[in-house]
């Protein structure tokens, strides 16, 4: 399962930034290795079971929150999304698709959302202290949020990402 993980990053950093795949393995290699000594310290276990708690609970939560409030109502590409898929697969989406990724999925993570912070505001999650929740957790969540959002203003290189598309075809 590593070398899956791995593998996604890997790939990410050799299509959008142009570079070799030795040179994605070493920067990603070097950056993970130098975020996995956290988890070397005394608190590590601790320190990881909350990252894993905010990324996993929230972090999934609020990004497909997100994505389809964004995509639906913001960006209204819904339509383009449906052609596409219809496009791909033997299985065609109707109208309903697009009512259930603009109202349905949207209310049901938005109630999930609301619904996980009033469990965790009753209940720390496994009883650590608020302020290591938030330290680690929120901040952890939050920081990656940022670098997500601000990786996505890189510029990626057209050429080779139509040239790769042509060869995988």
């Amino acid at each position: 399962s590593l070398i899956s993980i791995v593998e996604v990053y890997v790939a990410a950093l050799q299509d959008k930034f142009n570079i070799s795949r030795s040179k994605a393995v070493l920067g990603g290699g070097l950056v993970s290795a130098l975020f996995s000594l956290i988890y070397a310290s005394n608190g590590g276990l601790n320190f990881l079971d909350i990252v894993d708690h905010f990324i996993n609970t929230y972090g999934i939560v609020l990004s497909g929150l997100v994505e389809v409030v964004l995509i639906g109502w913001v960006f209204k590409k819904l339509g383009e999304f449906q052609n596409h898929a219809n496009g791909l697969s033997d299985l065609r989406t109707g109208s309903w698709w697009v009512f259930c990724l603009k109202f349905v999925t949207p209310v049901l993570l938005g109630y999930m959302m609301i619904q996980l912070v009033i469990t965790e505001l009753k209940e720390p999650y496994a009883n650590y202290p608020v302020e290591a929740l938030i330290k680690y957790g929120a901040v952890t969540a939050a920081a990656i949020i940022i670098l997500g959002i601000l990786l996505s203003f890189v510029k990626w290189d057209d050429k080779k990402t139509t040239t790769d598309h042509k060869e995988a075809m």
